[in-house]
């Protein structure tokens, strides 16, 4: 006898995920979000202790609610905590390459950093908040020099 994880979720955890179209998520990622329901936020560690699978797994499977704009992240690497967005209704359109592994591409952030300090000097900490970045991640873009072209 088998029993599906999402078989254990109380009936309004139940509810509320059928509210969202999770055709293309996997069981352990709905299992994850039904506890991100509940908690607002998880690790990486807790992601694992949930659903049983290995670190790079559920990294994975947690950019791939990100990439569903499901959830987000805050801070990077070892600190990252995935928030649930509140503002994500229904997913629009079922991504058939869910979860599949892509070359991340970063798109320039400089233009809303320059934006967000143009009034006033603000320090790393505030610019990372409101951009939903780590510090580190705003510091890399500071020192990077001159416009797209200059990139490998």
């Amino acid at each position: 006898m088998t029993i599906k994880n999402h078989g254990l979720l109380d009936d309004e955890a139940v509810a509320w995920l059928s509210t969202i179209d999770t055709s293309q998520l996997t069981d352990r990622q709905r299992l994850g979000l039904a506890f991100l329901h509940r908690n607002r936020t998880v690790t990486n560690q807790q992601y694992r202790s949930l659903t049983g699978c290995d670190a790079q797994t559920a990294t994975r499977e947690l950019a791939g609610l990100a990439s569903a704009e499901l959830v987000h992240k805050t801070n990077d690497r070892r600190w990252t905590i995935w928030v649930l967005r509140d503002d994500f209704g229904r997913m629009a359109q079922p991504r058939s390459d869910f979860g599949a592994e892509t070359p991340r591409t970063r798109r320039d952030r400089r233009p809303e950093i320059r934006a967000l300090l143009a009034s006033r000097a603000q320090p790393t900490r505030a610019l990372a908040e409101e951009l939903e970045m780590s510090g580190a991640g705003v510091l890399r873009w500071l020192r990077k020099r001159g416009g797209t072209a200059d990139r490998p």
